[in-house]
């Protein structure tokens, strides 16, 4: 199987994406924050999955955590 993300361990299918450079942002939405570039990165990180192998029965076996309203919203919408 080819894929284009790295997995930590291949037999496990799940992984967190340390994002440093991430700074809170306010939006509109509320209180709720938006993390822009964590959540750009995450949107490439699917893109990755999905340009590989990775994901066999669609979207459906794929979730993302994000403690932010705004930030859920900014990836549905994307």
């Amino acid at each position: 199987v080819f894929s284009r993300f790295h997995w930590p361990d291949k037999g496990k299918p799940i992984t967190f994406v340390d994002c440093l450079d991430g700074k809170e942002e306010f939006t509109f939405h509320g209180n709720s924050m938006l993390k822009h570039v964590e959540a750009t990165l995450v949107l490439k990180v699917l893109q990755l999955l999905k340009s590989g192998n990775d994901i066999q029965n669609g979207w459906e076996g794929i979730g993302v955590i994000s403690p932010y309203n705004a930030q859920v919203s900014f990836l549905i919408g994307h």
